[in-house]
């Protein structure tokens, strides 16, 4: 996805804001405007179709985080489990993002 000349960070970093502002937008704190607009502002290098992939990809990991947490809160699943299903499904976010995935389904599957 980045360009040749781009290390995995810029990309991580850009997964990362887009889950951040999914997490917050559901909560109602987000910051104002579209998603794809923030991470242009915020990574002039990538293209629009990256800045296409990064939201699909951030809205995939964003999509399980109910099912994580009502999985969490069965015990069907542990919390280092989630996290680990969570890095093998949706690999390149940092830590922060599969923490606050597994958080917000926490707080939303109550």
């Amino acid at each position: 996805m980045p360009n040749r000349s781009q290390s995995p960070a810029p990309l991580s970093a850009a997964l990362d804001l887009a889950v951040s502002h999914l997490v917050r937008n559901d909560k109602g704190r987000g910051p104002s405007g579209p998603i794809d607009a923030i991470l242009r502002a915020s990574f002039p290098d990538f293209r629009q179709p990256q800045i296409e992939e990064i939201v699909r990809r951030a809205r995939a990991l964003f999509a399980e985080s109910y099912d994580i947490g009502e999985a969490i809160r069965a015990g069907s699943l542990s919390n280092e489990e989630a996290h680990v299903f969570l890095r093998e499904a949706h690999p390149g976010f940092g830590e922060g993002s599969y923490g606050a995935i597994v958080a917000w389904g926490l707080f939303a599957s109550r």
